[in-house]
């Protein structure tokens, strides 16, 4: 990984670093997108009486492949509309996307562990739920750690970006 600075540059992950495409997969809009979206999915789906962990994953699965497949469907037309020199548009935007698929994995565990009988329902929720919040607090520490913040603006980073995204999952679900 190459993070030696340049004038006027922090310590930052280069484009050409070995480690750049490991970087870009974690710290994704799509994988912080596709959490909030996932938390906001499972928050709703617990409001209901009768549904159960397994109705909850399954939501949560469909609704990001659907996601997925919207953003594929916009990534490729308007990459062919603006003529980029993308050979294979298609897979070029899937990749990208991966994301949003990815952000099912981690919270859909509790959800899981639920349907296999490990846990009950409302626990998986809260286990679910909580993962997401891990999530976005590993994500955004992984943000701060690469670009060399000190460990007390890590911290305090760290800090403000999983209440602004749990704010962001509060008012998505309300919206919903």
């Amino acid at each position: 990984m190459s993070t030696e600075a340049g004038p006027g540059e922090t310590g930052v992950v280069r484009p050409g670093s070995s480690r750049r495409l490991g970087l870009e997969r974690l710290l994704s809009a799509e994988l912080v997108y596709g959490t909030i979206v996932f938390m906001a999915l499972v928050m709703a789906t617990s409001d209901e009486e009768d549904t159960s962990a397994a109705d909850a994953l399954t939501w949560g699965v469909v609704t990001m492949v659907v996601f997925w497949i919207a953003h594929v469907y916009a990534a490729t037309l308007a990459g062919y509309a603006l003529h980029r020199e993308v050979r294979h548009p298609i897979r070029t935007a899937a990749r990208h996307h991966l994301g949003l698929l990815g952000a099912v994995v981690l919270p859909g565990i509790p959800l899981a562990l639920s349907v296999a009988g490990v846990l009950d329902v409302d626990d998986a929720t809260d286990w679910s739920i909580l993962t997401g919040l891990a999530v976005l607090a590993v994500t955004s520490a992984v943000a701060f750690i690469v670009r060399r913040a000190p460990w007390w603006s890590a911290v305090l980073g760290t800090i403000g970006a999983v209440l602004l995204g749990l704010m962001i999952v509060l008012l998505d679900y309300l919206v919903h």
